[in-house]
């Protein structure tokens, strides 16, 4: 049976949150709502009452988003890790709230187009259906996904689940916001989400 490891796009592949800043904030005046820095929008990122605003004006977000697809970069190791992943056979797979069409796109100028497995939706809480979706069309079982996430909500859905999660401390969410939360695992670098895999290979075996 094949294994996924299933990644969050934003704050864990991606370092996007200054284009993320820059999108918001050109529709701030016209959706009457403040500015943000980096800071506040991690807060925002945070709170699911913002959160629900935003997905009013998601569609808009994107669009400008993309226009700025070149200046994101892949997180230091992160490129490695999903080539390993892939070379050690591996599925590769991406459940995110941003757009399918932006995450192929950008994939396509890093030389990562082997990912073809890419969900996104526009319920910024619904990656719990997400996963289950992916289970049941894939026929895997829940112990053999592992998703990688920044946020407390991809944890959070990782619980509802039944899946696995390792958490990432690059992305939006600090250390001291998810620990009520009890991901499965904690990455400090990117290599431990190898180590993760290699564990949930063992733990079937076992």
């Amino acid at each position: 049976m094949k294994q996924y490891v299933i990644f969050d796009f934003d704050g864990t592949l991606a370092d996007s949150q200054e284009v993320a800043v820059q999108s918001i904030n050109q529709l701030a005046g016209k959706y009457g709502f403040p500015q943000v820095d980096r800071e506040g929008f991690s807060k925002v990122m945070k709170d699911s009452a913002t959160l629900e605003d935003f997905s009013l004006i998601a569609n808009e977000f994107y669009s400008l988003y993309k226009e700025s697809l070149n200046q994101i970069r892949l997180f230091d190791g992160m490129k490695d890790v999903l080539l390993q992943l892939h070379e050690q056979g591996y599925g590769i797979a991406v459940i995110s709230s941003n757009e399918e069409s932006n995450i192929r796109a950008y994939f396509a100028t890093q030389g990562l187009e082997f990912i073809t497995d890419i969900y996104t939706s526009s319920n910024l809480f619904g990656k719990d259906e997400m996963l289950n979706q992916f289970s049941d069309k894939y026929k895997v079982a829940k112990n053999d996904l592992l998703y990688v996430g920044d946020e407390v909500r991809d944890i959070q859905a990782c619980h509802r689940c039944g899946v696995s999660v390792v958490w990432v401390p690059w992305g939006y969410a600090e250390e001291g916001h998810i620990r009520p939360e009890k991901p499965t695992y904690k990455a400090k670098t990117p290599a431990d989400i190898l180590m993760y895999a290699k564990q949930m290979t063992s733990n079937v075996k076992a």
